[in-house]
């Protein structure tokens, strides 16, 4: 009789314990797909790493589990040059992420409280502030390199309004996660004191073994992403608003300090508003450099307290950040024989990556210790019932169904170097990179134009395009170099 209990009770185990395994087998099918695109991308093979998230996006891109591959499917085919397609996923991201947002403002700490005990992988990805940013100035972007000036400014002043909100949005969405997990508590579900175990000593030692190099870093204000500025100041610039191109690059400079290169952008500026209408013929060179961030997961045993030390096993997985590597040190711009400038960085997309990831933490890792918490428990309770065969079993289903949320937007650079040279008389420009690879760029003379390069890593072909500021049509100057293998050592000009 013992035995047939001990069966029927294995195979509940077992029942009970399927849709949490399913969730580890979708976590790490995610991580997979999640890499193969890194590595298509890293590589500059824009247009295939386009189609992989297209196919997975399937037919229907309105989907609100579906944003995280439309924001790298939208990426990647920007910098394949299909820019109409890439602007309407950034279009359809854009609607996904402000449902979330105004779900996230209209809920209550109750409506909230049964997500906490969850995986956050086994959620719907939701993405971050800086994601909602960079997605308007990406198609801002795409727009004005279209000669859409009227859409640009839309997406520009609601990347602005997004930086500008941040901080009302995180604050209410902490809030409803502290009283969640309150409410958890007070009910018996979460059987530990979450803010205190999260604030002890042994905690706090875990964290600084771990964590040490990643908060090890100059945080920028409440969000905000200075590129974001950067480029909204220069929309601004060439479409003589220059009372909120003003605005804008001063932001920018207060940010990267006085050595920042947007000094002489803003100097433009304030001529113009002095009266100087004609600030002059110049080639801005914006270069995103490398790849920003990647999530790994790390695990870690907690000292919980709570049951009996014989339990198979109780720990929390958490997400780690894993730095990537620049594309190279720098740009040099050359007309001729000569060195007329060299890019400087203007931001670093990892500080802004590590700025939200700081601040969101401490709720990732009280979510973590209270699922933690609960699933302890429940081995405890099965090593009770069941013996060690049971107690063998929770463990095993604990430590598969621990898993850290690693999914992140890995198409943004690892920072933004930018320069301003006047515009060459025959508007042929040369780019020479720090490593010495060459290639040559044709830009409208006597005119005013935006030179864009990408160059993901250090394997990476550049790409190229070119956005003319004045009233000219865009696909008369623009230029790319988005496929093929790396560039040789010798000079190459664009197609």
């Amino acid at each position: 009789m013992r035995n047939i209990r001990l069966y029927a009770g294995l195979i509940v185990c077992l029942v009970l314990s399927a849709p949490l395994l399913h969730c580890g087998e979708l976590a790490a099918g995610q991580k997979k797909d999640i890499l193969k695109f890194n590595k298509m991308y890293e590589r500059g093979e824009y247009a295939e790493a386009a189609d992989f998230e297209l196919d997975r996006i399937g037919d229907d891109r309105s989907d609100k589990a579906k944003l995280l591959q439309s924001l790298q499917a939208a990426a990647a085919l920007r910098y394949d040059s299909r820019l109409e397609l890439s602007s309407r996923l950034f279009d359809e991201s854009d609607a996904i992420l402000r449902e979330h947002e105004e779900k996230l403002l209209a809920s209550t700490a109750s409506s909230s409280a049964g997500a906490v005990l969850l995986n956050d992988s086994s959620l719907d990805y939701k993405g971050t502030v800086y994601d909602g940013v960079m997605l308007n100035t990406y198609n801002a972007l795409n727009f004005w390199e279209a000669g859409k000036t009227d859409l640009a400014r839309i997406e520009f002043n609601r990347a602005l309004e997004r930086q500008r909100r941040a901080v009302e949005r995180f604050a209410s969405e902490i809030e409803k996660t502290r009283r969640a997990l309150a409410e958890k508590q007070a009910s018996g579900s979460v059987p530990l004191d979450v803010e205190r175990r999260a604030d002890s000593p042994e905690v706090d030692a875990l964290i600084q073994q771990n964590y040490s190099n990643i908060f090890a870093f100059e945080a920028y204000p409440d969000f905000a992403n200075p590129f974001a500025n950067y480029a909204a100041g220069l929309f601004f610039l060439s479409q003589k608003d220059y009372p909120r191109a003003e605005e804008q690059l001063k932001r920018v400079v207060g940010m990267s300090g006085m050595d920042s290169p947007a000094k002489g952008d803003l100097a433009l500026v304030v001529e113009a508003l002095g009266g100087k209408e004609d600030v002059g013929a110049y080639t801005w060179v914006i270069f995103e450099n490398g790849s920003g961030p990647v999530r790994e997961e790390i695990r870690l045993d907690l000292p919980l307290f709570i049951v009996s030390r014989t339990v198979k096993y109780t720990g929390i997985a958490l997400p780690t950040l894993a730095f990537r590597e620049k594309g190279c040190e720098y740009l040099n711009l050359k007309t001729g024989d000569e060195t007329v400038g060299r890019t400087a960085v203007l931001s670093s997309m990892d500080r802004v990556v590590q700025t939200e990831f700081k601040k969101r933490y401490p709720a990732v890792l009280r979510r973590a210790i209270a699922s933690a918490a609960v699933k302890t428990v429940a081995q405890a309770q099965v090593q009770k019932q069941l013996g060690d065969i049971g107690g063998l079993l929770g463990g095993l289903v604990q430590r598969a169904t621990t898993i850290a949320d690693t999914r992140m937007w890995t198409a943004l650079p690892k920072e933004f170097q930018v320069a301003r040279i006047k515009t060459p008389e025959d508007g042929r420009l040369e780019i020479v990179s720090s490593e010495g690879r060459s290639f040559a760029v044709t830009v409208p003379p006597g005119a005013r134009s935006i030179v864009y390069i990408k160059i993901p890593s250090m394997e990476a072909r550049p790409y190229c395009s070119v956005t003319a500021m004045d009233a000219l049509p865009a696909r008369d100057a623009a230029v790319s170099v988005s496929s093929g293998k790396a560039l040789s050592t010798t000079e190459q000009s664009l197609p």
